[in-house]
């Protein structure tokens, strides 16, 4: 019951606040304009006001997260501060994955065969070994889960192949970067037209 009221107050703060402006404590923690353009570009995406997601970032989930989170939240039916009071008890992606029926084959991304890189070789592996009927079977840990979701929503949102994502985290070793990479390039390209 307390858990209820907690997610229905929740609940009532984002809707209060969605269109308040970007709070002092959110510019604070990540100090950086690229980290709340790539949130925001992750509310687009998911289709989730971006003001409310800058308000989830301060559930103090890693900007990576977020999009986690929201594409969590889809996947599985329920409301994204209901899923961030969870993660915020103490769930891992995994838990809250395994918990909602969100097998392993909803995170896959196609990257075109060879080699994934080294932060997602043993995630490859394991859906290599399996038949695609499988793959319910595959438990990702919570960075793989980070990652395969960065991974689909950088290429769905930047319409990059999956590769040229991976290719780009491999120098930045950062999503964030990544985005603000590639969305700059994209920029200067069509200034240039």
């Amino acid at each position: 019951m307390r858990r209820d009221a907690l997610i229905l107050g929740a609940s009532l703060l984002l809707m209060t606040e969605a269109t308040a402006p970007v709070s002092a404590q959110v510019r604070q923690a990540t100090g950086d304009e690229d980290v709340e353009a790539y949130l925001r570009a992750a509310g687009v995406y998911f289709g989730v006001h971006p003001n409310e997601v800058l308000i989830l970032a301060e559930w103090r989930l890693h900007p990576e997260e977020v999009p986690v989170l929201l594409f969590m939240a889809r996947a599985a039916g329920v409301s994204p501060d209901a899923l961030a009071a969870s993660r915020r008890d103490g769930a891992s992606w995994s838990e809250l994955a395994a918990r909602f029926g969100i097998g392993a084959g909803a995170f896959f991304v196609d990257v075109g065969g060879g080699d994934p890189g080294a932060a997602l070789f043993r995630a490859y592996e394991r859906f290599r070994e399996r038949p695609r009927s499988d793959w319910g079977a595959i438990r990702l840990d919570d960075r793989e889960i980070t990652m395969l979701v960065n991974l689909k929503f950088l290429a769905g949102h930047l319409r990059h192949p999956p590769r040229r994502i991976l290719e780009a985290w491999e120098s930045e070793a950062s999503f964030v970067g990544v985005f603000s990479q590639l969305s700059r390039a994209r920029s200067a390209r069509r200034s240039h037209l």
